[in-house]
């Protein structure tokens, strides 16, 4: 697979390409998401984070849930929740059956090294595979990516009943801005694949035996009915019984300088090159859609924001994405071959 780093005009400060929707470039080629960059606001602070987390008397056996998917942000997460705060905390992991193996055992070796307790919570049955397989049926024929998986609002779910089963009072969630794309709506995609069903029966087919995994797995999964017959809705970040902390709004990220501790405290690991989101094989889907579409991986836009962090060189980024388009169509193969 070639990549549009060789062939389209490229931001000269970072390495987002002219293909991408809504970019513009002044007289010296510096992109408008570089021009209008705003920093992110500075942390709240790590004693506004005790002062939040102090307002509960705590009952039960732990202190917090802290959701682990085997990623750095969740394992620095649940690092500094243990190792700078003291407290005990339940982690919960979903495995949707697609969870890396390197980001499993990542899983397991911290709460071992941390001696915190692990709520593992996996995908019913075949239910996942069947859901994917019918999304690729349906991409396939529309030619364009059309849905994916459960996995925001299962892990936002199965948090909040974590919480409620072990009487906790907060959820620590995270997931760092700086390392956030934006993608298109699942409800507009099914509206869309529905009027292309009228003139293709077999679109419309898939279509819906899309959309009736998504409902099982819900239902299986213990969703509550509201949310498990809406398959595209999220569940909310609860205020109380738990209360959701954002994490990330209190303590500062630093992508290289916590890589490095995670390695040397809890010998957390990542694929060569692949620092970040390695944890879901599915990622891979939206790399290949990302680069397809805009000439830039989802990965390399967030290599985008790291130079504008100033936490990566432009040189660093085009390499990390030229690494990563290069092997895009290996691991799109390999993820075929495991869901078909």
């Amino acid at each position: 697979m070639s990549n549009c780093l060789t062939t389209e005009t490229t931001c000269t400060k970072c390495i987002m390409p002219s293909t991408y929707p809504g970019i513009s470039f002044d007289e010296n080629g510096v992109c408008n998401f570089c021009r209008d960059y705003q920093p992110n606001p500075a942390p709240l602070g790590r004693e506004k984070l005790i002062e939040v987390l102090g307002k509960s008397n705590y009952k039960g056996k732990y202190d917090v849930v802290v959701p682990n998917s085997g990623g750095k942000d969740s394992s620095y997460i649940l690092y500094y929740v243990v190792r700078e705060l003291g407290l005990n905390p339940i982690v919960v992991s979903y495995n949707s059956g697609f969870q890396t193996e390197i980001a499993e055992q990542n899983v397991y070796k911290t709460c071992e090294i941390l001696s915190v307790d692990l709520e593992l919570i996996r995908s019913p049955g075949d239910i996942q595979r069947k859901l994917l397989k019918s999304s690729y049926i349906v991409s396939e024929k529309i030619s364009r990516p059309w849905g994916c998986a459960n996995c925001p609002a299962i892990l936002r779910m199965v948090s909040i009943q974590t919480a409620k089963k072990f009487n906790v009072p907060y959820i620590i969630w995270g997931s760092s801005k700086v390392e956030s794309v934006k993608s298109s709506s699942s409800n507009h995609r099914l509206v869309d694949t529905i009027k292309k069903g009228i003139k293709d029966p077999s679109i419309e087919y898939h279509g819906l035996l899309y959309v009736y995994y998504r409902i099982l797995q819900r239902v299986r999964l213990n969703f509550p009915l509201r949310l498990a017959v809406n398959p595209f809705k999220v569940p909310s970040f609860t205020e109380d019984s738990p209360k959701f902390i954002p994490f990330f709004e209190y303590i500062r990220w630093d992508s290289m300088e916590n890589t490095k501790l995670l390695k040397d405290e809890l010998g957390w690991q990542h694929p060569p090159g692949r620092e970040s989101r390695f944890d879901c094989s599915l990622h891979t889907l939206g790399n290949k859609h990302f680069y397809e579409q805009y000439g830039i991986t989802q990965d390399g836009v967030n290599f985008c924001n790291f130079i504008r962090e100033g936490k990566m060189s432009r040189e660093d980024a085009i390499h990390k994405e030229y690494e990563i388009v290069d092997s895009l169509g290996d691991e799109y193969q390999e993820l075929l071959e495991k869901i078909l």
